[in-house]
């Protein structure tokens, strides 16, 4: 389990393999134990916390345009699959922007905060779940 000091520690990450991937969403996730932790762990700005959220979705962004590129000359449904990827990428890169926003504009409200961090990365979990699945599509459908 993810501890409240490692979560500053960016050597303990770098070691122990938690940079991203669902081991390291699933880390978090455990060590958002109590409101003030994950308040915490959310507003730590180190090479963790940068990694696992870009990391969630950098590559997608970066291939995005290749899927596209490859919808527009091969069939509709890869067209469609990568439509998909590309409003779930703006869906859950605004949802991380509009959570830190909170914190920092509201800072009182610990407990709402706190849920919708747990929120949102429950559905950066979910995200790589969907993500896996389409990419399954696009091999399925070349």
């Amino acid at each position: 389990m993810l501890g409240k000091n490692e979560a500053e520690d960016k050597e303990f990450f770098l070691t122990h393999e938690y940079i991203a991937g669902d081991k390291a969403l699933r880390a978090w996730l455990d060590a958002c134990d109590t409101d003030e932790n994950t308040i915490k762990l959310f507003q730590i700005n180190n090479i963790y916390t940068y990694a696992l959220c870009q990391n969630t979705v950098y590559t997608q962004k970066a291939i995005l345009p290749y899927f596209k590129g490859l919808g527009a000359r091969s069939n509709r449904a890869v067209n469609d699959i990568a439509i998909q990827i590309d409003i779930a990428i703006s869906r859950i890169t605004g949802e991380g922007d509009d959570v830190r926003e909170a914190i920092k504009n509201n800072p009182a409200n610990v407990t709402e905060n706190a849920a919708a961090c747990r929120r949102h990365i429950e559905n950066y979990i979910q995200y790589r779940e969907s993500m896996r699945g389409w990419l399954q599509e696009i091999i399925n459908n070349m």
